[in-house]
């Protein structure tokens, strides 16, 4: 029954999504990097997901998405302002300047189909930057890493990691005053791609509220954000109070 159930909601999504396209079929399709008006495109990037400001105002990291299956590697990138040049810092299976910034049990960095998704750049009581970064081949985790200045620019140096709950598909994630982090978690992982692909649409053309926020802290682990709950968690943000979410 479950599974006549996925599939006449499948054929309902693709007669919307045909009707859809008819309407867009008088729009003009953009495929070159010439500017338009007063907009002018940054060519070469793959993906970019998410972007996070460095202090000095003049650089910023881009999250270059790969996929979730691992099918398609992505990366994290430099971008200057001034001269938009874009330089890659981490692609994934570099050597680990390990910890002590995340959970015991991950003792090395992600590996060469790194994934990454939402970013965010904060500062550690201690004064140093820190990247938080949600990455999804491998293993669907956060990974932290600390930003340091070079000669030419910013560099990233893995500190650690925290596995995400089993299930979990993370989006975004904002870390905390007190060293822990909050990570949107979009929804839950099924049993088969087909199902999953009816979760998918359950959030996200029917607002089905699978989705929520994690917290985690250094000393206790993950738990779940009372009364978080929503269609497709997706970009989060915290007040530099740390008294006050915000999720889309």
């Amino acid at each position: 029954m479950k599974k006549y159930l996925i599939i006449a909601v499948l054929l309902v999504v693709a007669a919307l999504l045909t009707a859809a396209m008819r309407s867009f079929t008088s729009i003009d399709l953009i495929t070159s990097c010439d500017p338009i008006g007063n907009a002018e495109p940054l060519c070469g990037w793959q993906n970019p997901e998410d972007m996070a400001a460095l202090p000095d105002g003049l650089h910023v990291i881009v999250s270059e998405y790969g996929c979730m299956n691992g099918e398609k590697a992505g990366r994290l990138s430099l971008l200057d302002l001034q001269t938009e040049r874009r330089t890659v810092l981490y692609a994934g299976g570099a050597s680990a300047a390990a910890g002590p910034w995340g959970a015991e049990d991950c003792v090395e960095p992600a590996n060469q189909a790194f994934s990454p998704h939402g970013i965010h750049v904060s500062q550690r009581s201690d004064g140093r930057i820190q990247l938080l970064a949600v990455q999804h081949d491998g293993r669907e985790s956060v990974e932290m890493f600390e930003v340091t200045r070079a000669a030419d620019g910013w560099t990233l140096a893995w500190r650690g990691c925290v596995i995400a709950p089993a299930g979990s598909t993370l989006n975004d994630v904002a870390a905390k005053p007190d060293g822990g982090f909050l990570v949107a978690h979009m929804m839950t992982k099924r049993g088969s791609p087909l199902e999953e692909f009816h979760e998918f649409l359950q959030a996200g053309l029917f607002g089905v509220e699978g989705g929520y926020v994690l917290i985690w802290q250094p000393d206790a682990g993950f738990s779940r954000r009372a009364n978080s709950e929503g269609a497709m968690a997706n970009g989060i943000e915290i007040s530099p109070d740390g008294e006050s979410v915000f999720v889309n």
